[in-house]
């Protein structure tokens, strides 16, 4: 009977101890903090508001220069028509290399008349017209242009439209979040009690970022993604795009 009597006491006791451990662990490790989902709905909105309201239609056209005869030597200016129909565009030339060097776009008809000059005297055989309304103004006027286009010195070999994020829509949201923070957060369509910051990286190691002091204990969601980016001097790399909000 007594040893009976001990080992139903040990029993208990050893059930005591299990729920008293039990209980111990889940006090320092309480299930009910760490399981606190994440709202990514929130950080991925903002992210697509942001890329809507930075980026611009890039076209690019493959140029092709045709130099039969050695038509083109002592030809220092010329014109390449492209149909497109977009208001307010400048552009720049990019040669294989990445070369960038100016041009002027003028409205004609249908379309532009791209106008460009030599590059020391010489037309590269292959390159690309970019245009959009989001690069820098050129450098040069409509003395740059020709009399007419010639369509037999070139042959538009390629032609491509594609949205990428814009050095300039990315600076004139920058001016906004320090000069109008809470008009931008309500076209970005962030709430009222939440904040946002971001910071551009681009491949050159050029930063531009809106930037605010997080407080602490605040639960801080992040997105990071990799863009193509237009440059304002027409030249295009990647930049990584980093966006926090809390």
């Amino acid at each position: 009977m007594n040893k009976k009597g001990v080992s139903h006491v040990e029993v208990i006791l050893a059930f005591l101890l299990f729920i008293f451990a039990v209980f111990f662990i889940l006090t320092l490790f309480p299930p009910w903090q760490a399981a606190v989902p994440q709202d990514n709905s929130k950080i991925n909105q903002l992210l697509l508001k942001f890329q809507q309201n930075a980026s611009t239609e890039l076209s690019e056209m493959g140029i092709q220069m045709n130099n039969a005869g050695n038509q083109l030597n002592n030809v220092n200016n010329l014109a390449f028509f492209i149909p497109l129909s977009q208001e307010n565009l400048n552009s720049r030339i990019a040669d294989i290399d990445g070369s960038i060097f100016d041009s002027y776009p003028q409205q004609n008809g249908s379309g532009y008349e791209i106008c460009a000059q030599a590059q020391n005297g010489n037309w590269p055989y292959f390159f690309y017209i970019r245009t959009s309304q989001r690069i820098a103004q050129s450098s040069l006027d409509s003395s740059a242009c020709p009399p007419s286009v010639n369509e037999a010195y070139y042959t538009i070999t390629s032609t491509e439209q594609r949205k990428v994020l814009s050095e300039k829509g990315i600076l004139d949201l920058n001016d906004s979040y320090y000069g109008n923070y809470s008009a931008l957060k309500s076209y970005l369509g962030v709430s009222g009690q939440d904040n946002f910051d971001f910071m551009i990286n681009f491949s050159d190691g050029k930063i531009i970022e809106g930037k605010t002091e997080i407080p602490q204990n605040l639960n801080v969601n992040s997105i990071n993604k990799r863009m193509e980016v237009l440059r304002l001097d027409g030249e295009t790399g990647f930049a990584d795009v980093n966006i926090r909000i809390w």
